[in-house]
């Protein structure tokens, strides 16, 4: 008798990098030594903490089923047949949707086109191993 164990689904996370985080941090010192100066200068505080809300927001999550585009104030949910392929142009990486879907292209942020196939060997369907 054997047991199966409930699989759990696979989500892969696509996110900004830490280098991306680390710039924003430095930026963050930069704008508090101008902003100490005077009160006057405090909204220049604003500029690294809406930075830091972009880098840790954006991104793409994807699973068996969806694939999930996160922007900064929302998100956008694509089922696998809303898709029709994807375009790697210019360091970019965007995704060509069916004309049931708006016939647009989306841009996906924090995934590049050395990554794209991680993206894509995430969803693909598991070989099956011959048994010998």
């Amino acid at each position: 008798m054997t047991t199966q164990t409930p699989t759990r689904p696979i989500r892969v996370r696509f996110r900004q990098s830490f280098a991306t985080i680390a710039a924003v941090f430095l930026t963050a010192v930069g704008a508090f030594t101008i902003a100490g100066q005077a009160w006057i200068y405090a909204p220049v505080m604003l500029i690294p903490i809406a930075a830091l809300w972009w880098a840790l927001r954006t991104g793409v999550d994807v699973d068996a089923d969806h694939l999930t585009i996160r922007r900064p104030f929302g998100h956008r949910t694509l089922r696998w047949d809303e898709i029709e392929g994807f375009i790697s142009a210019r360091g970019r990486v965007s995704v060509q949707l069916t004309e049931a879907a708006g016939a647009g292209v989306l841009r996906l942020p924090a995934v590049t086109p050395a990554t794209l196939p991680r993206l894509i060997a995430s969803v693909s369907p598991a070989k099956p191993t011959p048994d010998a």
